[in-house]
């Protein structure tokens, strides 16, 4: 794979991306889709790496994941529901082949100059392309991604959810201090 900067590449999660509660459940999902025999597989998920381009961590931010060819590949403001990944979680199969079949006969629509790879790297990398599917990579990412759209999913809906029942709380809470104003007001108001 060192050949093709721009192919499925593994990755590895740091510490914090496991105890991460949208990160880590979307990890585990991702390893639970890949074929492990009926074992759990701790096997490194792998995802789509079209880039050569790498970044500083932005101040305040936690990394998620790393490679040897970029070291930060991911991340999380902290305090924050804000990700970001460097590498495509977005690409399933279709997408993968689709972006192979671009990248070797250079009609690649995201580069500037794309020229076709030479047919006995165009085999490599269809090869590649092939073990990547037969082991469940792409399935994988699909899971992972699945996991984090629906987590991040499912806290907006907590903090909705919250936001309603603050609001509810309070406007209870109005209500049940107008209504007992009303009540004093009234008691002096009536004749006695």
């Amino acid at each position: 794979s060192t050949l093709f900067p721009y192919t499925t590449l593994f990755r590895s999660f740091t510490a914090d991306a496991e105890d991460d509660d949208v990160v880590g459940a979307a990890i585990r999902a991702g390893r639970a889709a890949l074929p492990a025999n009926g074992k759990p597989s701790t096997a490194p998920l792998k995802f789509m790496q079209w880039h050569g381009d790498t970044f500083s961590l932005p101040p305040g931010s936690v990394r998620l994941s790393t490679h040897p060819s970029c070291e930060n590949q991911a991340f999380r403001i902290k305090g924050t529901r804000t990700y970001a990944f460097q590498y495509h979680i977005e690409v399933g199969q279709a997408e993968s082949e689709q972006w192979y079949e671009e990248f070797c006969t250079g009609s690649d629509s995201f580069a500037e100059t794309s020229i076709p790879l030479k047919s006995k790297h165009q085999e490599q990398a269809k090869t590649h392309q092939a073990k990547v599917m037969a082991d469940g990579s792409i399935p994988a990412a699909e899971a992972f991604t699945r996991s984090v759209v629906l987590g991040l999913l499912a806290h907006a809906c907590r903090i909705r959810r919250q936001r309603y029942v603050r609001k509810g709380v309070t406007v209870a809470s109005v209500s049940t201090v107008a209504v007992a104003l009303l009540a004093v007001v009234v008691a002096k108001l009536r004749p006695r």
